[in-house]
């Protein structure tokens, strides 16, 4: 009898653990999907504005709008589950001109105490390979193909991947993205907070920048307005930055720089030819480096800041002081290309680069 007793409660203690350990790790998961197909004009603009998911977006040689949506509930709470299903509408407005598709989440997202539900709401897209896109996505992912049209581009706490943007008119907005990556894009408009973005080839950018880090490998120009962030440029031809508080490096330069900047470190590795290289600096260390064939006018103002150079510059003028330097000459030849560097308060170094 206390043999059964002791059996029987081993078995009542594990049936209730095993129904309370279900109820911890089995979410209860409701899905409903919604596809459509619109005959469209091919220069058609698509709209997208959604949150809590990823928006995927490719082009095709059809003149037709085909739009999937995969919308998704899960937690512990089944009437929560189905509340929040019902609630969560796509609004659709469908012209030949304009397709555009609007999430609404409606207002049971705090209505059950338990954090383990959530949900999700997925786009899958095809559009005419000269279609137009905006798209406003919050909390969720952008991935494009190659785009022909022109794109505005909004994407908060997520990340963008895009293979190419092809058009001349682009616009990107990016807050809270971090291991973004464009493989290619003609022309731009960036800004962003907080952010990561690496490019590989771009023609020309305008980027407005707070707190992100900019890796860029390939680009013709760049005009650049940042704060408190890292700016890295593998390949540029012409470079227009003003920055505070970031560290700007670049390996090689083709045609001009014109930089000013504050409380930062500006380093450029190798000048090509044709360069007209002006940087204006305060609380910042500049680094220039250069072939030894070479050849360049320079002149450097220094205040509280010390010059660091080769022996072979020929000095025009040299004029040092406690507080003020100034130094004007050349490099092997006249006449042939242009460094001006002022500096305040930090240090300025002019490297030959190895052979």
């Amino acid at each position: 009898m206390k043999k059964y007793c002791k059996l029987l409660s081993i078995l009542l203690f594990f049936s209730t653990y095993c129904l309370a350990y279900s109820n911890v790790i089995g979410p209860i998961v409701k899905q409903k999907s919604i596809k459509k197909i619109y005959i469209v004009y091919p220069n058609v603009d698509v709209v997208i504005n959604n949150t809590y998911g990823n928006i995927s977006v490719a082009t095709w040689d059809e003149d037709k709008v085909e739009l999937e949506i995969l919308i998704k509930v899960l937690g512990q709470n089944e009437k929560w589950i189905d509340q929040k299903l019902d609630d969560i509408t796509i609004n659709i407005e469908a012209l030949k001109a304009k397709i555009t598709a609007t999430t609404s989440i409606g207002n049971s997202i705090n209505s059950s105490k338990n954090q383990n539900n959530s949900f999700e709401i997925h786009y899958q897209l095809k559009i005419p390979k000269n279609g137009n896109l905006t798209i406003l996505n919050k909390y969720g992912n952008i991935y494009l193909g190659e785009i022909n049209g022109f794109t505005n581009i909004s994407c908060q706490y997520g990340k963008i991947l895009i293979d190419r943007l092809s058009n001349e008119k682009n616009n990107i907005y990016l807050e809270y993205c971090e291991n973004s990556k464009i493989n290619y894009i003609k022309k731009a408009n960036i800004s962003s907070k907080y952010s990561e973005l690496d490019i590989e080839t771009a023609l020309s950018l305008t980027v407005d920048s707070n707190y992100t880090q900019l890796q860029i490998d390939q680009i013709g120009s760049l005009q650049l307005h940042t704060k408190y962030g890292n700016v890295s440029i593998k390949n540029i031809k012409n470079f227009v930055s003003r920055s505070t508080y970031t560290d700007i490096d670049i390996l090689q330069i083709v045609e001009q720089a014109i930089i000013n900047t504050k409380y930062g470190h500006v380093k450029i590795q190798n000048m090509e030819v044709n360069n007209l290289i002006n940087i204006n600096g305060s609380y910042t260390q500049i680094e220039i480096g250069f072939k030894p064939s070479y050849a360049f006018d320079f002149n450097i103002s220094l205040k509280y800041a010390d010059l660091k150079a080769p022996n072979d510059l020929f000095f025009n003028t040299k004029s040092e002081s406690a507080v003020h330097s100034n130094y004007l000459g050349y490099y092997k030849t006249r006449g042939l290309h242009q460094i001006t560097l002022q500096s305040d308060y930090g240090s300025i170094k002019l490297t030959k680069n190895k052979l």
